[in-house]
């Protein structure tokens, strides 16, 4: 755990490593994050220098682990605290056209209730302890 103290430097836990943080390869095919990595954690550089071998919780987020000075740098209490935007569209519309127009206008995944529910029940179930 020395390493710890060298500069940008953090230790993943393993699930992370292995789903949420792989690394995407030109092909197209992803391989997990592998110590001597290095993230972006809110615009600023973190060098991998351990997995660790947790078992799943119910905490979705990958588990990061550093010294508490550079948690803090790391994460600002103000970035990125919006998660999802809910609409509504007008009587007769084309619910799939809406979410398609939304999704190219703005280049954020778009989806029906129903697409919605399936990608949550999908997700709870293949990254948390459930």
């Amino acid at each position: 755990f020395s390493d710890l103290r060298l500069a940008d430097t953090v230790i993943v836990d393993k699930t992370a490593a292995n789903k949420r943080l792989a690394i995407n390869l030109p092909d197209g095919t992803t391989r997990p994050l592998a110590i001597g990595d290095v993230l972006e954690l809110n615009d600023r550089r973190a060098l991998v220098i351990g997995i660790s071998n947790n078992k799943p919780t119910f905490v979705t987020q990958p588990m990061i682990f550093t010294t508490y000075s550079r948690a803090q740098q790391y994460q600002p209490a103000t970035r990125r605290t919006l998660t999802y935007v809910l609409v509504k569209v007008q009587d007769g519309a084309d619910i799939k056209a809406v979410a398609q127009r939304i999704q190219s206008t703005t280049g954020l995944q778009a989806l029906t209730q129903q697409e919605f529910k399936d990608l949550t029940l999908e997700y709870w179930m293949t990254n948390t302890g459930i």
